[in-house]
């Protein structure tokens, strides 16, 4: 039988962008996330998207909700959906579920896990298995339908500190997914008795932001979804010579949150997290096959860290065309970050974080995140 959606009381203001509550929705206020990438399992007929949460150092150390337990996890789906999950599973231990209907958008619905009251000392180093099972005969069976913008490839989650919730850090994963590995090969039979290029200077930042910041290391409104142009969940990887061509592609659509005044505002660049070591590691940036500018920038209070970026890109959403624009890292084979995984700080962790920012006012800074992993 299908779960009985939970009401919330009260319900929240017409203006307010998913998760539909007051909290801070600022990705790295809590150490937790999901890899960037679902496995794909079978349940006879039905699928189950299997998501890796893992607890490591969040973006922001100094906030108060860094040290707390994960409370729940909420994904932003549809109504349509409410008959579409059989079952949740942790590590293959079936839990709780629950969806809440949102009465000021009635096409939308937050599916949750609820209750999970998890402290950041009790996800293992290879971190817990979420797994959720869609049913085939119901309208959402795979994650596109799942998910709102499944179809422009990214999931969104939010998940939310205990026991306060007033932190809920916003987070995608793509809509696509890869097959569990193959099992390794049996032990062979034991044998038978019988024989058998130049640097580009860094751009220094005036005045240097304050010890206590994360990235992007500026005063900004870090929420995902107030502009309205995000990058896909998974790259594509290309050949230029022995170097790799890292592409995503960049589309705009809706935001998350139409009221806010960004959201009507142009691109004005795009920065990734980084490390100081990878500065002579790209090449070249293209931006639907243009070559384009791109700097580095230092991170004085963090010597590991830098920030990578493509400036002055000045782009209004109505120049973005329906396919997107084809956005391309060349990285250097022979530098010391030849890969998205090496060259992205967490990258070793499965994902690249990177920030949009509005123009001119650059007070808008939404953060996302996309695989390292490609295809």
């Amino acid at each position: 039988m299908p779960f009985a959606p939970a009401i919330r009381h009260p319900p929240p203001p017409a203006s307010m962008p998913f998760p539909y509550c007051e909290c801070n929705r600022t990705l790295g206020t809590l150490p937790f996330t999901f890899d960037s990438m679902p496995v794909v399992k079978k349940s006879g007929a039905n699928k189950l998207y299997c998501m890796r949460l893992t607890a490591g150092e969040c973006i922001d150390p100094a906030n108060k909700c860094c040290n707390q337990a994960l409370a729940k996890v909420e994904w932003w789906s549809k109504a349509v959906c409410r008959r579409s999950v059989k079952s949740v599973y942790m590590d293959g231990v079936k839990v709780d579920q629950q969806w809440d209907p949102v009465p000021e958008a009635p096409t939308m619905a937050v599916f949750k896990i609820p209750q999970i009251n998890l402290p950041r000392s009790a996800v293992p180093a290879a971190g817990i298995e979420v797994c959720i099972e869609l049913v085939a005969t119901e309208q959402c069976p795979t994650l596109a339908t799942f998910c709102t913008r499944g179809d422009r490839g990214s999931c969104t989650y939010a998940m939310f500190n205990d026991p306060d919730k007033d932190c809920c850090p916003i987070g995608s994963f793509a809509a696509a997914s890869r097959r569990p590995p193959p099992p390794s090969p049996s032990p062979p039979e034991p044998p038978s008795p019988e024989p058998p290029r130049m640097p580009i200077a860094p751009a220094i930042r005036h005045p240097p932001p304050p010890a206590s910041l994360p990235f992007p290391y500026c005063e900004c409104n870090r929420t995902l979804g107030t502009l309205p142009f995000t990058f896909d969940s998974m790259p594509v990887v290309k050949k230029s010579g022995a170097n790799k061509l890292y592409c995503m592609r960049l589309t705009a659509g809706e935001c998350i949150d139409p009221a806010n005044k960004c959201c009507n505002q142009a691109l004005a660049k795009v920065e990734w997290w980084s490390k100081a070591v990878c500065r002579r590691s790209v090449k070249s940036v293209y931006m639907d096959g243009v070559k384009v500018d791109q700097q580095w920038s230092p991170v004085p209070e963090s010597p590991t860290m830098a920030v990578f970026k493509i400036p002055q890109i000045n782009l209004p959403r109505s120049a973005v065309p329906a396919a997107g624009i084809e956005v391309c890292i060349e990285l250097v084979a022979t530098e010391q970050c030849p890969t998205l995984a090496t060259f992205c700080t967490r990258g070793d962790r499965g994902s690249c974080t990177y920030a949009m920012f509005n123009a001119p006012d650059k007070n808008c800074c939404p953060i996302g995140s996309f695989a390292t992993a490609s295809r």
